[in-house]
């Protein structure tokens, strides 16, 4: 019975001793101050023009980082807020706490969360088991800016990345499945009278390598119309400078018939030229100035 008091003893301040060294080291690896001039400087880089703050953070014995309302406004108008996380977590993992983290946050009315991992050795940054749920769309005022149009829904996402450098040359692969509900898609230029389209769901898997993004098994349904699509993008530095094409069909329904007399005569004019219930399309030029037609 006295060795196994001994031993109990020895494990429990063993693990004491584990949990006050990760706390030191969580500690030491994320300085308050350090963790605002990281968001001032690495965050911003992702939000071109824009300004970060973080009112508070702090720190959960023993491996746990909690930052509290971090905001991106614009640097050109510092009323105009970009995007707003509520809440971020980051749990170090005890054997590995200064390349591996787990990460979650309430933003956009819905909860993101990633493990990281990052190994400077190998110039490698790792996203696995990135996961979006009930993200509000309508919240993310960058996207808005940055596709030039108002998007409207929730977003929910499955995926992956990693990139890595070698030799001054980045590689970048991963693998994403997501999907659009309750939403709306704005458009430059009416198509068939419509200057948005309105989303019931949409659905597609993406594949990126390199600065190639493919995109697959494209479907949504909308009010007015549902559809297929699949296609590709090549990314830019600037993604407004984004060049891509994507390819579908789309079914004209009732609803649009019956809205617009002026839909009603050009659909059945496209479909008496091509013979086939739906139609084809085609977009493609840069996501800051895209052309839509009606594919043969």
């Amino acid at each position: 019975m006295g060795i196994f008091k001994n031993k109990f003893s020895f494990f429990l301040l063993l693990s004491i001793y584990t949990l006050l060294l990760t706390g030191g080291l969580l500690y030491y690896r994320f300085p308050a101050e350090s963790f605002k001039q990281y968001c001032e400087t690495s965050l911003e880089q992702f939000l071109p023009d824009s300004k970060c703050s973080i009112k508070s953070i702090s720190y959960t014995f023993p491996m746990a980082v909690t930052l509290t309302n971090i905001e991106f406004v614009s640097s050109k108008s510092k009323s105009t807020r970009l995007f707003f996380i509520k809440r971020a977590e980051i749990i170090g993992t005890p054997l590995d706490l200064t390349s591996r983290f787990h990460v979650t946050m309430d933003a956009g009315e819905g909860k993101i969360s990633f493990t990281l991992k990052r190994e400077p050795e190998k110039k490698l940054l790792q996203l696995d088991d990135v996961r979006i749920s009930h993200f509000n769309l309508e919240k993310a005022l960058f996207l808005h800016q940055t596709m030039n149009r108002p998007i409207t829904g929730f977003l929910e996402l499955d995926g992956n990345f990693q990139k890595t450098w070698k030799s001054g040359k980045t590689h970048s692969t991963g693998k994403a499945r997501a999907a659009i509900s309750d939403g709306s898609f704005g458009l430059l230029y009416p198509i068939l009278s419509l200057k948005k389209i309105d989303l019931q769901a949409m659905e597609s898997s993406f594949e990126l390598q390199n600065n190639e993004l493919t995109i697959s098994k494209g479907s949504f349904n909308g009010r007015e119309l549902t559809g297929s699509f699949s296609g590709s993008i090549a990314m830019q530095s600037r993604f407004p400078l984004s060049v891509f094409s994507v390819r579908g069909e789309i079914e004209p329904l009732a609803p649009l018939l019956k809205k617009s007399k002026y839909a009603q005569n050009m659909i059945i004019q496209l479909k008496k030229q091509r013979k086939r219930g739906s139609l084809p399309f085609l977009l493609k030029g840069s996501v800051e100035k895209p052309r839509f037609q009606f594919d043969s």
